[in-house]
């Protein structure tokens, strides 16, 4: 089980994410209810605030690494709290799409400490 790095002022305990998916399903999460993670009642604070995704997303999507159609898709499974599956009627393009921009995503998580970082 992974120790928390470090707390915050009210002594609760940081926690990375386990993936790139967790992050943005926690992003979109935070972002519809508006409310921050910091302030959201949880026993476990996150390691960055949804700004700091919203920050990520817009240089990838100046990097021309997210498309329009990535966003689309991200947007909408994202405010669904439910990745695409295949067996839930969803295209395999809406699934490729997701998976790519999430791998996009990774390796500037991992190199932020967002998500757990790999032995």
């Amino acid at each position: 089980m992974p120790k928390s790095f470090q707390k915050y002022a009210d002594n609760r305990p940081v926690q990375p994410f386990e993936s790139a998916e967790e992050v943005w399903l926690w992003f979109c999460y935070c972002e519809t209810m508006e409310k921050d993670a910091h302030l959201s009642g949880s026993s476990v604070a996150r390691p960055c605030e949804t700004s700091d995704i919203a920050i990520i997303l817009k240089r990838l999507v100046l990097e021309k690494k997210i498309s329009q159609n990535h966003l689309r898709v991200l947007s909408r499974f994202g405010l669904a709290q439910l990745p695409p599956y295949p067996q839930s009627g969803n295209t395999l393009e809406e699934c490729r799409l997701w998976r790519e921009a999430l791998n996009f995503f990774e390796p500037v998580f991992r190199l932020k400490g967002i998500i757990l970082k790999t032995a």
